[in-house]
């Protein structure tokens, strides 16, 4: 079960992605999202085709 704060981050990281028109800022929010869904790096990597340092460092940026 993913707990209220976590909830509250994909709530808002899900209004980002949906106002923005910008798809490089789209696919950093989506990334981050679906770290915090519970979803494995590497699955990230595939499914954004984007690096895992990518993923790492934009994690980092939207930290909760």
């Amino acid at each position: 079960m993913i707990n209220q704060h976590l909830q509250a981050a994909i709530a808002e990281l899900q209004e980002f992605i949906d106002n923005r028109p910008d798809a490089r800022e789209v696919r950093k929010a989506l990334a981050v999202k679906l770290v915090y869904q519970g979803y494995k790096y590497e699955e990230i990597q595939t499914i954004l085709d984007v690096s895992l340092g990518s993923i790492t460092s934009w994690k980092q940026a939207y930290e909760v």
